[in-house]
């Protein structure tokens, strides 16, 4: 009876080797998503009746509020203040709000990463608000109100 070549058995071991390392274990990791969201919401300031605004055209704010304006940082950090995401204002949109005349300003910011039990927003030269982090990850807009 004829045996294989020494090179034969070797390559047939090394091949089986070679071929079984990357799939061991591939089933057992984490399968965890992603853990940064898209936070959505709006600064919200009022105007007054003598703006000339009415509900739906585009607005600015008075000058004592003039640090509330379209392109104006928007910064997301932690309770202990280290920032986590940042984006900017949208253009103002009037609207009324309790028979008030209102200027609200959007922002949408991407991968706001989680990790944290409330998140603190700051505008422009206001004093930051923070928002319990599951409301805002279940899709619920951040709305910060800013009186002139």
């Amino acid at each position: 009876m004829r045996r294989p070549p020494k090179t034969i058995v070797g390559l047939f071991l090394g091949c089986l080797t070679l071929s079984s390392c990357g799939f061991v274990g591939t089933g057992t990791g984490p399968n965890n998503k992603p853990d940064a969201f898209l936070m959505h919401g709006y600064v919200t300031v009022a105007i007054g009746e003598g703006a000339g605004a009415s509900p739906g055209t585009p607005c600015t704010t008075p000058a004592a509020t003039a640090d509330i304006r379209a392109g104006g940082p928007v910064r997301v950090a932690d309770p202990e203040g280290h920032t986590l995401a940042a984006g900017q204002l949208g253009a103002g949109v009037s609207s009324v709000d309790g028979g008030k005349l209102r200027c609200n300003f959007p922002f949408e910011i991407r991968a706001v990463p989680g990790g944290v039990e409330r998140y603190v927003i700051g505008v422009g030269d206001r004093p930051p608000v923070s928002f319990p982090a599951r409301e805002l990850r279940e899709n619920k807009p951040a709305v910060i109100t800013v009186e002139g």
